[in-house]
């Protein structure tokens, strides 16, 4: 067991549309959580606070104040992927579950990590842990192989019951442990000397007493002296002597039966292919039904609180509760991403776009339809076949373009076909009927996977698996499609370099080299394919291209990163790349040569970012030394497979995106220019006595050098430009901090007639 001490923070009002990530000050070095909070799986209470979990993790709601807060991997969690979550009163502690088996107590600022069951080795198979029931300090945990019991007081495991059948939920009644498994009821006696004993004191609950044969059981709770179990998709009720079926309804299963409060609450889940809305039935302790549709869409699970308001978690989307089931329901909607899936980030301007993806390792359809999103102006939008009616049959959305002029939006879907989406909403689709791409292996499909506008606003789209991957929209609106030799058509993004060579990744295979030449000549295009065979590429599966600030071209691949600098002449056989020297602890190896790069990204000091199976690596300009390391040991990354990255060129803020969500690391490079700028400045400014952290100076030629003198022109501290942002700590050489005082910036540019120019000065209050 570990202890973890961190601040649960992040509280901010409680309205009817709430700003989950509402943070624009984000300090160097700093991360920021872009997890999406649109949807609810499970709920519990504290006396004081409503705690949902979300997609990938907690949003808790305060019931007086109508705050609220966040618990993730930057609060202090160990883990992203929460399976379930249960508050215990007895300690005042929130019990997390994650997915991989894994546990935090979360006890005042307080997260108590408890890998007891992720950690066991007497356990094969399914560690997964379903349900938790509490009896004061103890926690009976349903798990993927039997029942475990935890003492929350003392933090430790007091016995495992070892059934090797997966337990769906746990409840004592009369006395007794009833575990509702795959196979059916167990019961063994709640004064057992030893209950970890299954074979010998646990006993199955035969189809007799009112049992249907062969019956299943996913819920049971213990009401008003009474047993209620879901049987078969039927409400059940037992009274110590005889199982009677009490409701069922056709079209409709059970999803959660729970009685926190005066009330037993029952969520019935509409099956139908239809869209139709749950209910709720309701059971008093007079054993009275009701039955509302008030706040019920999905239901996943639901809680009572002591004023008889219940709090739904829904499939569908918000957060909601009701002070009464028959008035009025109270919808909040967090402002967030729609989806943890992240396949490509774009920055254009101060906007972010996300493609949620959606292809298989081998080239196959997902049919994901969580559509693209954006964060403009700090809120978020989605657009999906659910929201917008000319999305209907588009699936899988791959990557995503912004022209740079009109700011038309271009997302293609794997499924079929190019949206385009302008800045008034209107939506055209492009597919074989009114574009160059045409319909290819999959009959009846345009698969559209890569986007990359060039320096003249032409769009350069791939058409996968067809015999004219290369296509272009170009700028006055026209069509044209290539064929390029070798059947080379399985195209998945695209890169464009310095001297306009387009860059198409095949897939897995090798990279595709093209120019168009002449637009109105027919014949002069130049293609060349690279692969394993034809250069120092010495991997079978190459992943991402990415062009750096000094036009260098990296190649991403299964086996590290190569590049290539044979600037305009890559269509030369004897441009064959090679494999960079880094030095790691003093032994010289291969770049990256043990990881699976997946996407690059070139930050504004030119150092290269790879996000890999195994977290981010950051290496200097030419790759050969390395910057940082981020994993989920050392960092609050959600997971350590890495999806994609983007770099804001002027705040340098740098979004990952993993295969459990998206999260940012504000970084201190930015991009630079060739000169430094007028309105250059230095934040925080005035430096007060309480700030200790970095101070960052912007608006410089890249890579200019900077002196940072007093008044009196006695140098404090040197140092190179990150890009166009130089850092300084705030100490002198010898690391005292520096006095106060106003302190002058000098900065070289490319002007060699003012070369040392003060661009700024910087106020010192000790």
């Amino acid at each position: 067991m570990t202890r973890i001490l961190y601040p649960l923070f992040f509280i901010f009002g409680f309205i009817s549309f709430l700003n989950a990530q509402n943070d624009l000050n984000l300090a160097l070095g700093e991360w920021k959580s872009y997890l999406p909070y649109q949807k609810s799986y499970h709920v519990t209470q504290s006396p004081t606070e409503v705690f949902y979990l979300s997609d990938e993790s907690i949003i808790a709601f305060n019931k007086q104040d109508e705050s609220f807060r966040f618990l993730s991997t930057l609060e202090g969690l160990s883990e992203v992927g929460v399976r379930t979550i249960a508050y215990n009163e007895e300690v005042e502690a929130l019990l997390v579950c994650y997915d991989n088996s894994n546990m935090d107590l979360v006890k005042d600022n307080e997260v108590i990590n408890l890998p007891f069951i992720k950690n066991a080795t007497n356990v094969l198979g399914d560690k997964n842990i379903y349900d938790i029931h509490f009896e004061g300090d103890k926690a009976y945990l349903s798990c993927g192989f039997g029942l475990v019991k935890m003492n929350l007081a003392k933090e430790e495991v007091e016995y495992s019951v070892l059934m090797d059948i997966k337990v769906n939920t746990f409840t004592i009644y009369n006395n007794q442990f009833y575990a509702a498994t795959e196979e059916g009821i167990y019961t063994a006696s709640a004064n057992s000397v030893n209950p970890a004993d299954f074979e010998g004191q646990w006993e199955f609950v035969e189809s007799s007493s009112g049992l249907p044969p062969g019956y299943f059981c996913d819920d049971l709770c213990a009401y008003n002296d009474k047993l209620y179990l879901s049987i078969n998709d039927s409400l059940f009720s037992y009274d110590g002597n005889v199982f009677e079926n009490i409701y069922s309804r056709d079209q409709h299963i059970i999803n959660y039966i729970t009685a926190e409060g005066d009330d037993l609450l029952v969520g019935l889940f509409c099956t139908t292919q239809e869209f139709c809305l749950g209910e709720l039935l309701v059971i008093d302790e007079s054993e009275n039904f009701d039955f509302t549709q008030t706040c019920v869409f999905r239901p996943e699970h639901a809680i009572q609180d002591q004023t008889g308001t219940v709090w739904f978690a829904d499939r569908y989307r918000g957060f909601r509760r009701a002070a009464d089931l028959n008035g009025f329901c109270d919808e909040r909607s967090v402002n967030s991403p729609f989806s943890n899936k992240t396949n490509e980030i774009t920055i254009f301007e101060d906007e972010v776009w996300v493609a949620s993806g959606g292809i298989s390792i081998s080239s196959q359809y997902l049919f994901w339809t969580e559509g693209f999103y954006s964060l403009q102006n700090n809120n978020w939008s989605v657009y999906n076949p659910a929201r917008n009616s000319e999305l209907e049959g588009l699936a899988d959305f791959f990557s995503v373009a912004v022209h740079p002029e009109n700011k038309t939006v271009y997302c293609s879907s794997f499924l079929d076909g190019l949206v385009e989406m302008d800045r008034d909403g209107n939506i055209t689709i492009y597919n074989e009927t009114n574009s160059s791409m045409v319909i290819g292996a999959d009959a009846g499909r345009t698969r559209v996977t890569g986007l990359k506008f060039d320096d003249d606003n032409n769009l350069w789209v791939t058409n996968h698996f067809s015999n004219k991957p290369i296509n272009v929209l170009w700028a006055d609106g026209t069509w044209s499609g290539f064929t390029p030799p070798g059947n080379k058509n399985l195209f998945l993004k695209v890169e464009i370099d310095h001297f306009g060579n387009k860059w198409f990744v095949e897939d897995g295979s090798g990279i595709q080299i093209f120019n168009e030449r002449d637009r109105e000549v027919n014949g002069d295009e130049d293609y060349r394919f690279i692969s394993k065979i034809n250069t120092n590429i010495d991997a079978e599966k190459i992943k991402d291209v990415a062009v750096d600030l000094d036009g260098d071209v990296w190649v991403g691949t299964n086996k590290g990163a190569y590049v290539f600098e044979c600037g305009a002449d890559v269509f030369n056989e004897d441009c064959v790349g090679f494999h960079r020297i880094t030095q790691t602890g003093g032994i010289n190896a291969l770049l990256l040569a043990t990881e699976d790069v997946r996407c690059i990204a070139v930050d504004g000091a030119n150092r290269k970012w790879f996000g890999t199976t195994n977290g981010v690596f950051v290496q200097s300009p030419n790759g050969e030394e390395a910057v940082a390391h981020f994993n989920t040991n050392n960092s609050p990354l959600f997971d350590n497979i890495i999806t994609d990255i983007a770099i804001h060129p002027e705040t340098g803020e740098v979004f990952i995106g993993t295969e459990k969500g998206m999260i940012s690391y504000r970084g201190d490079a930015i991009e630079g220019s060739a000169n430094n700028s007028i309105n250059a400045y230095a934040f925080p400014n005035p430096v007060r006595p309480e700030y200790s952290g970095p101070i960052a100076i912007k608006g410089l030629a890249r890579d200019a050098d900077v002196k940072i003198t007093d008044v009196n022109g006695q140098l404090v501290y040197e140092t190179k430009a990150l890009g166009g942002q130089a850092i300084w700590d705030g100490n002198d050489y010898n690391g005292r901090r520096a006095n106060t005082g106003v302190y002058l910036v000098f900065s070289t540019n490319d002007n060699l007639s003012n070369i040392n120019a003060i661009v700024t000065k910087i106020m010192f209050i000790n």
